[in-house]
């Protein structure tokens, strides 16, 4: 159990972390559920959902406003598969943050504030631009701590070009998520820094791409059996057994193993402040 408990959880981002407000804003029609779980894109409870528990809170989904497809910027792409006509309904992560200050002036110092988009960047087909979307991530971090927010989780994205739906793809564009992968989230190490710079940020860095490449290199360690496919396009199976539930989105257990990496993200960090502060002085 971490050192230093929080007040609560706020989460901003993207699918990995929606439960449920694409859902409720498109009227049920995306995800659709079943076969997605109440509004998830997944087969249960999204990772922050069982992260809660593990640092001795309840989940309050009214401090959760991230929206499946949102990127780092305005744009969110799931826009794009609503009905033709649709007006655009679901928001980006500057928006969710901007509505959120909107009504909150200020804000809980004691809580923990997740910050986790970017995979919709590189995913949409645009031309990415890395140094944009970490940047986008940086002002994100920079709006919450302006209303006194303190303590954040900045995850990395997984790889890109390991997702079911990149096996689709010709290799040398699997390649080119990877590549882009690990632009982010060099760009995204050297970013955190520089944001601590601000004696009132805390970043708790949560490298999410080395922990489910280690579920991808050793599946079995981890219960696995299916690391590569979608549950969904592979006909009648345990969903337990796979990592992906779709051709992007974890499973409950991916989720659950995800909570549990983060924790441990938590807890290196509160040790090492612990050592910090019981070292003697000069």
């Amino acid at each position: 159990m971490p050192r230093l408990l929080f007040s609560n959880i706020y989460v901003f981002g993207d699918s990995l972390s929606d439960t449920g407000n694409a859902f409720a804003l498109t009227g049920g029609l995306l995800p659709p559920s079943p076969p997605y779980f109440q509004g998830r894109f997944s087969n249960g409870p999204v990772w922050v959902e069982s992260l809660a528990p593990q640092l001795e809170l309840t989940f309050n989904p009214n401090f959760n406003f991230a929206f499946a497809g949102a990127t780092t910027g305005i744009i969110n792409t799931t826009n794009n598969l609503l009905p033709e006509g649709s007006p655009p309904l679901l928001i980006g992560l500057q928006t969710q943050i901007d509505e959120f200050i909107a009504e909150t002036p200020a804000t809980d110092p004691d809580a923990l504030y997740v910050v986790w988009a970017g995979g919709n960047d590189y995913l949409r087909g645009d031309d990415p631009d890395v140094q944009s979307s970490v940047g986008n991530l940086s002002v994100a971090v920079n709006k919450l701590a302006s209303i006194g927010a303190r303590n954040f989780i900045l995850p990395n994205i997984p790889d890109l070009g390991a997702i079911p739906l990149a096996q689709t793809f010709p290799p040398e564009q699997q390649q080119a998520l990877t590549l882009l992968t690990e632009a982010h989230n060099s760009a995204l190490a050297a970013t955190s820094p520089i944001l601590e710079q601000d004696p009132n940020i805390n970043i708790i860095n949560f490298d999410s791409r080395t922990s489910i490449d280690n579920i991808i290199a050793n599946p079995g360690d981890f219960g696995f059996t299916n690391v590569t496919d979608s549950f969904l396009a592979s006909g009648p199976n345990n969903p337990d057994d796979f990592l992906f539930f779709d051709e992007i989105h974890p499973t409950d257990n991916g989720h659950n193993f995800i909570a549990d990496s983060a924790i441990k993200s938590i807890t290196e960090i509160n040790e090492l402040l612990s050592i910090v502060e019981t070292s003697p002085g000069f």
